[in-house]
C-alpha cells in the first residue's frame, strides 16, 4: 500500500546525494537521482515499478510517485544533460512482459561478467529513452562507462537517436 504525503514537507536527505560541479556531467557518467513520475489518467502512472513506490501529492493535489533511478549521461550541456535511464524493470529485466529485447543491453561494473537473468532473452541494443537531467539536483555518483565500452555506448546511442 502506498503512503500519501505532502511532497513539500517531505525532504530526501540521503548521504552521498549532493549537487555536483558542472564538470561532473560528462558522456558516460553514471549516477542515481531522486525521480518523480506523474500519475497517469487511469491512476497507474506508467505501470512501472515507480508507480509501486510512495505516493505524494503535488502543488495542485496531483498524484506523484517517487523513486531512485540510475542514469548514464549521453550529452552534457551548460545547465542540463541528456541521459539514458538504466532500469532492471523491478528486478525482472527483459523477462518483464512487453519489453523489446532488441532495445536493451546489460549494464555491468568493470571487472564483473555481464549476465542475463534466468528468464531473460538475449539482448542486442542499448536503452531507448532520453531524459533531461538538470545539473542543480542532488545525485549520487556511481561510476563511468569504461574507455573500452565507450565506443559501443556511443554507437548504440547514435543508432537509437537516428530518426
Amino acid at each position: 500500500m502506498s503512503v500519501v504525503r505532502d511532497s513539500e514537507e517531505f525532504q530526501l536527505s540521503v548521504p552521498g546525494y549532493v549537487v555536483q560541479d558542472l564538470d561532473y556531467f560528462v558522456t558516460g557518467k553514471v549516477f542515481s537521482i531522486l525521480w518523480h513520475e506523474n500519475d497517469g489518467r487511469d491512476g497507474r502512472a506508467n505501470n512501472t515499478h515507480v508507480s509501486n513506490g510512495p505516493l505524494f501529492r503535488g502543488r495542485y493535489n496531483q498524484a506523484i510517485y517517487s523513486t531512485i533511478r540510475r542514469m548514464v549521461v549521453l550529452r552534457a550541456f551548460d545547465q542540463y544533460s541528456w541521459c539514458f535511464a538504466i532500469s532492471t524493470y523491478g528486478n525482472r529485466g527483459l523477462a518483464k512482459p512487453g519489453v523489446d529485447p532488441s532495445k536493451h543491453a546489460i549494464v555491468h561494473m568493470t571487472d564483473t561478467q555481464p549476465r542475463l537473468g534466468s528468464n531473460e532473452p538475449d539482448m542486442t541494443k542499448d536503452p531507448l529513452e532520453i531524459y533531461t537531467v538538470e545539473h542543480n539536483v542532488k545525485v549520487l555518483p556511481i561510476g563511468q562507462i569504461s574507455e573500452a565500452s565507450m565506443p559501443t555506448f556511443i554507437a548504440y546511442a547514435r543508432a537509437e537517436l537516428a530518426f
